[in-house]
């Protein structure tokens, strides 16, 4: 289990991967969203199957706490065409 020691440091970095279908204002969606979330994103990497029209995303992103990283997943799963939003272990 990971364990938080919130005394030393006031940002978290973790890592998520979105599964999503593909569409023209997704990339804009999820960003948007994390900015009115006010969440830092330090890292990003996108790469679109057009065979089977998906769209896989890397995010780097700093939280502060376990419940904020709860809100972030489900409101990016909430997301229109997302599949799937999952912490990168």
């Amino acid at each position: 289990p990971v364990s938080w020691d919130e005394k030393d440091r006031s940002f978290y970095t973790v890592e998520l991967h979105i599964e999503a279908y593909d569409r023209t204002v997704l990339l804009s969606d999820v960003t948007g969203l994390l900015s009115l979330m006010k969440v830092n994103v330090t890292g990003l990497n996108t790469h679109s199957n057009q065979q089977n029209q998906t769209a896989t995303m890397k995010l780097t992103i700093e939280i502060t706490n376990l419940d904020q990283l709860g809100r972030i997943i489900g409101r990016l799963h909430a997301l229109a065409n997302v599949i799937a939003v999952e912490r990168s272990r």
